[in-house]
């Protein structure tokens, strides 16, 4: 066999080391205020609660089972989540701050400081000047559209993927340079590392493929050799996909059960993907739920202008191709590293995501700055530098939505009304401050915008909305009314914890029947094993009877799964000092 031949060093962009500090600079200093920020959304399930975290004892675990298995439910293991770096983060950050969020964002602004640097590299490799490939990183760095996935901790999949991912195509790039081994291993290494971060890493090999098309007038870079060069990241690629089968027991799952044509399904792909393109060039409005019907007939006119936008952006690339021969490349790359989000039935409540943008921003903003500096357009500098003032200014202020959950859902609401998963979250937040008018309102008008079939109803939405307006008329002393309302709830979805909970609150505090309170809270605990709430009310009624111990035993269950339970913590005092 004969020995491959080594292929002279292309020439790269210099490495200016002034350029890397002022990238680093920049993308911790516009996302420095999302360090502040309070545990949103997702985050008090997948961080508060998620008992995993918090040893590393755990650690095998995450390669074995799906992310949400810390629920403890069969229904949270059928999930397309397999994502061991993000729990092996937050055991880091748990073991660094405990159940502060600063630990939690100070490491997803390291993640995107080194995605950030490595996009700067690898336009150096790809022989951009560097004033391109700085302009390209920096813009990448303070893009607006990456305040989602860098300021919610619950994204960290998406930053860790992409500072994986863009680290695995520098380091091959390198060894497609040097033919150095090391740096294929390396380059594999951290391929494997974005894969388990999520799953919009398996477009690198693909994209690798579209690259190496650049030189396909060399023997080096035919189709065949291109194949044979990157060989072993689709065995990095196959081992990952036992291990999620093995940890999942499937590929994907299926989410959404809705009666919908071929058309409809096809046509969705082309409005969000005509979204996509526009929120990666233009940045606005951000939300952090995007709300699209799947029927194509609520969306005839922003679908066909999204194909139109398309179609003639291809053609016009397709007509210069000659002139700019790399932009139809990095355009077919956007398009490329976004075909995992295609998979709808897979998501789980929205089809268009912001942090769905991380990676392929990149090949976008690429498009236009090597598109802008091949053209020579005047003023290249002071243009770009305009808009990264502009973008950085705006992720700035955005950041300030992600602080906390009532501002991130009443900045959502106000651009998109119709979203009544984020109604009930808001709900909950005045709920919780017995603020009921306000939470009635809002649980009443979710359940009115979900008799319309404009947008995909979510039967999980609807049952919360009647626990939740059962917990109001409990509160007020209405209990035939709550009753109702929680009966309601348990028909949508009888496998839900939070209709069992109150209705044996019903029984503990309007009729005494503990043995009945009692049997509704253990079933909410079977049925929720980490509702801490369904503990603590377990605990108050061994309180009433004098059980002390049964008492302290579940106000310390109640505690154990979420740590910063206050109810819990008073019960258990008081709990101890009744004991004799």
């Amino acid at each position: 066999m004969t020995k491959p031949k080594k292929t002279q060093p292309v020439h790269t962009g210099s490495m200016n080391y002034t350029h890397i500090a002022v990238i680093i600079i920049l993308s911790a200093a516009v996302f420095a205020n999302s360090l502040p920020g309070n545990f949103v959304w997702d985050d008090e399930i997948q961080v508060v609660k998620n008992w995993r975290i918090r040893s590393f004892e755990n650690l095998p675990s995450a390669f074995t089972t799906a992310f949400w298995s810390f629920l403890g439910t069969p229904a949270e293991n059928q999930t397309n989540f397999y994502r061991p770096v993000q729990t092996i983060t937050y055991m880091l950050a748990y073991a660094v701050g405990g159940l502060s969020p600063t630990a939690y964002h100070a490491f997803s602004i390291i993640y995107h400081a080194a995605a950030s640097v490595f996009v700067y590299l690898i336009g150096l490799e790809l022989t951009f000047a560097p004033g391109v490939a700085f302009a390209t990183a920096a813009l990448f760095a303070v893009h607006p559209a990456h305040t989602e996935a860098v300021a919610w901790i619950a994204a960290i999949p998406d930053v860790a993927c992409g500072a994986f991912y863009f680290a695995a195509v520098l380091f091959y790039f390198r060894y497609s340079r040097t033919r150095t081994r090391a740096f294929l291993w390396l380059s594999c290494l951290l391929f494997f590392a974005a894969l388990l971060s999520k799953e919009m890493a398996v477009t690198l090999p693909f994209f690798l493929l579209l690259l190496r098309r650049r030189s396909s007038s060399s023997e080096e870079g035919s189709f065949l050799a291109s194949l044979r060069q990157v060989i072993p990241l689709f065995a990095v690629l196959a081992l990952y996909l036992m291990m999620r089968v093995a940890a999942l027991g499937l590929l994907a799952t299926s989410y959404l059960q809705v009666q919908a044509g071929w058309l409809d399904w096809l046509s969705l792909g082309v409005r969000v993907l005509g979204d996509y393109f526009r929120y990666s060039l233009v940045p606005y409005p951000l939300s952090a739920f995007h709300l699209i019907p799947l029927k194509l007939e609520y969306r005839f006119v922003s679908t066909s202008l999204s194909l139109a936008v398309i179609a003639v952006l291809a053609t016009v690339l397709w007509l210069f191709r000659a002139r700019i021969p790399e932009a139809l490349l990095w355009f077919s790359s956007f398009g490329l590293m976004l075909v995992p989000v295609f998979y709808f039935k897979g998501m789980s409540n929205t089809f268009f995501a912001e942090r769905y943008l991380y990676i392929p921003s990149f090949a976008m903003i690429a498009l236009v700055v090597s598109t802008a500096g091949r053209l020579n357009i005047p003023k290249f500098h002071l243009i770009f530098g305009a808009i990264g003032v502009v973008f950085a200014l705006a992720a700035v202020c955005r950041n300030e939505t992600w602080r906390t959950s009532e501002r991130l859902y009443q900045t959502t609401l106000a651009l998109q009304p119709e979203v009544t998963h984020m109604r009930i979250n808001l709900a909950d937040i005045y709920l919780k401050r017995n603020d009921d008018t306000s939470a009635r309102d809002l649980l009443a008008s979710a359940i009115k915008y979900m008799e319309s079939d404009r947008y995909v109803r979510y039967p999980y939405e609807l049952y919360r909305a009647y626990v939740g307006l059962g917990a109001i008329e409990a509160r007020a002393g209405r209990y035939a009314e709550a009753r109702e309302d929680f009966k309601k709830a348990i028909g949508v979805n009888p496998n839900g914890d939070w209709g069992y909970l109150y209705l044996g609150g019903i029984f503990m505090e309007a009729e005494g029947d503990y043995p009945k309170a009692i049997e509704n809270f253990r079933k909410a605990i079977e049925l929720g094993p980490l509702n801490e709430v369904a503990r603590d009310y377990l605990g108050v009624a061994m309180l009433n009877q004098k059980n002390y111990d049964e008492a302290i035993r579940y106000f310390e269950e109640a505690l154990k799964v979420n740590p910063n339970y206050e109810d819990a913590r008073n019960h258990l005092a008081i709990a101890s000092q009744a004991r004799p």
